[in-house]
Formats: structure tokens, sequence, C-alpha cells
């Protein structure tokens, strides 16, 4: 019986102390967790894992582009130049890429070429896949075989052709794409016979290209056999007055 009284007492008068320390510990949990929160560099940290998880994110949506698998063969043919059978396969579009490039392939006849042209939209690569092609690049004039690659930043002048070599395959890249949206328009004009090039310029100008015309192709080679013909003339005139006795 004593032992009740005693318990009672004791909680009637202690039970006020033992609420405030129970709450004092409550309060100082959340205080604790208040100075993490505020705590600048507990703020960095957060935010680091933030950006980190955004940038999965970011990833992930990449990711989320489809991937394209061209096999051989497939893709739209279109007429990409006022000649005869001067055919390209458009391999991989801009909407199959988000936007990143277009692939564009194909077979450069003999004596095929594009004229003088700027890109003011889209850098171009071209990668040889077989045979030789002739390329003016701004104020260069040079062969690019079986294997090599040429990057032609946007608003470059450039212009190329196929020389004299059977079987020369290209592979074009644009980046970023879209390019392809004008050959689609221009390959019905570029198939007519004859070619209905004042469309067909009308479309390039559409898509952010100028075209300045054929250029005159020096090829180094012939122009040196041209100077040691020149040369030999001269030298064999010299010797013929020298042997005639007539003044020069």
């Amino acid at each position: 019986m004593v032992t009740y009284i005693l318990y009672i007492i004791f909680f009637v008068f202690f039970h006020d102390t033992f609420a405030y320390f129970i709450s004092d510990s409550d309060n100082a949990g959340q205080y604790q967790n208040d100075e993490l929160l505020n705590n600048p560099l507990n703020q960095t940290q957060s935010f680091q894992k933030i950006n980190e998880m955004s940038m999965i994110g970011s990833e992930f949506q990449v990711s989320r582009i489809m991937s394209v698998v061209a096999l051989n063969g497939q893709g739209q043919i279109v007429h990409s130049l006022p000649y005869p059978n001067s055919l390209r396969t458009i391999r991989i579009t801009a909407n199959q890429t988000n936007g990143l490039f277009s692939l564009m392939e194909g077979t450069i006849q003999v004596g095929e070429g594009m004229q003088l042209h700027i890109h003011n939209r889209e850098d171009e690569t071209f990668c040889v896949q077989e045979g030789q092609i002739q390329f003016r690049l701004n104020n260069d004039t040079f062969f690019a075989s079986k294997g090599d690659c040429i990057f032609a930043a946007k608003r470059s002048l450039m212009a190329f052709r196929n020389k004299n070599t059977t079987g020369t395959r290209v592979l074009f890249f644009f980046t970023p794409g879209g390019i392809e949206e004008y050959f689609y328009k221009a390959s019905p004009y570029f198939a007519q016979q004859p070619p209905n090039t004042n469309v067909t310029d009308k479309f390039a100008e559409d898509y952010g290209m100028e075209l300045f015309g054929m250029p005159i192709w020096d090829d180094a080679e012939n122009a040196c056999e041209t100077h040691r013909l020149k040369f030999f003339l001269l030298f064999f005139a010299i010797i013929l007055c020298y042997k005639t006795n007539i003044n020069l």
C-alpha cells in the first residue's frame, strides 16, 4: 500500500519534469535537422546530389533517342545534281537522330561534280569509300582517295568532282541534320530532262545555301605539263634562231 502511495506522489510531482526532458529531446533532434539543412556545406552537397540526379536524368533523356540500324541498300533515293544518274541514298535522316545529323551516300559518276557553294546552316563531312574525288575547299584544291575524310565547316566555299575514276563512292554527313528536305524537294526537278535548275537553285537558297557556279579546275599536273611544254618550245626556238644566225 505504501508503495502505491509513493508511486502516486512521484508521478504528481515529477511528471512535468519528465515531459520537459522528452519534449526537449524532440526539439534537439529538430534543431539538429534544421542545422544540417541550413549548413552551407550540407546545402552544397545536397545540390551536388540533385545536380548528379539531374545529369543522370539528362543522360537518360538522350539515351531515349531511338537507335537506328541502316542496312545496306536501305534509304530513300534522290537525284542530287543536274547530271544523268546522279543518285544519292538518304541513309539516316534528322528525324531519326533528333536533328543531330543526316547521312547520305552515293556513287559519283565520272565528270559529275557540285558547283562552288556555301552551306550557312550545317557542316559537311565527306568520307571517300571507293575511288577518288577532287575537292576545292576555300583556297585549296586536292584529291581525296579511298579512306580519306574531309570536314568542311559551315560557310566554307567548296566544290567537288569526279575527274576520271569509275566506281567512286562517298558518304556525306551533315551536322546538324535536315538538308535531306532540300534533296526531297529538288530531286524531281533534277530528274527532268533538261533539269530545271532555276527551281532547284531557289530551293537551295531556302535551305541556306549560296551557289557560285562551276569552278575552273586548275589541275596541277596539267598546269605543270603545260609549263614544261612552253619552256621546251622556247628553248627550241632559241636554238633554231642561233643555228640560223637570226638576231633576236
